[in-house]
């Protein structure tokens, strides 16, 4: 009995330090920086084809829109769900109509350390002309 306890807890404490091993290698990785996340973003907004504005790129997009763009850390709700840390959200906020009413997208987009867009979601939002 003693021997089988004696297996078990050195099971238990080898299993501890290999995974503690790998949260430490894995959140020492190299992160991105804000830019390259949102590049990242942006080229994938400049894709979508929303409304009559188009945008070539990430630059043109980020260019026509100075003000567009902030990336989260922590505080939002795909972040906080992840239990090992590396998930970024670029949140993007870009005109997709001029006329006859300007017409914004946000737009947010869970990126991972290794630049994988995981997930995003959008909505207009319409600003009546004077």
């Amino acid at each position: 009995m003693k021997q089988a306890l004696s297996v078990v807890l050195v099971a238990g404490v080898l299993l501890s330090a290999a995974v503690v091993a790998w949260v430490l290698t894995y959140n020492a990785g190299e992160q991105l920086s804000d830019r390259q996340l949102i590049n990242i973003a942006a080229e994938e907004a400049a894709r979508l084809e929303r409304g009559s504005v188009r945008y070539e790129n990430a630059e043109k997009l980020i260019n026509g829109n100075p003000t567009c763009c902030i990336v989260l850390h922590s505080g939002h709700e795909w972040i906080d769900s992840q239990f090992f840390g590396g998930l970024s959200v670029v949140q993007i906020n870009y005109i997709i109509e001029k006329e006859p009413k300007i017409v914004y997208y946000f737009k947010e987009t869970a990126i991972d350390r290794m630049g994988k867009v995981l997930e995003s979601r959008g909505i207009e939002t319409n600003i009546p002309m004077h």
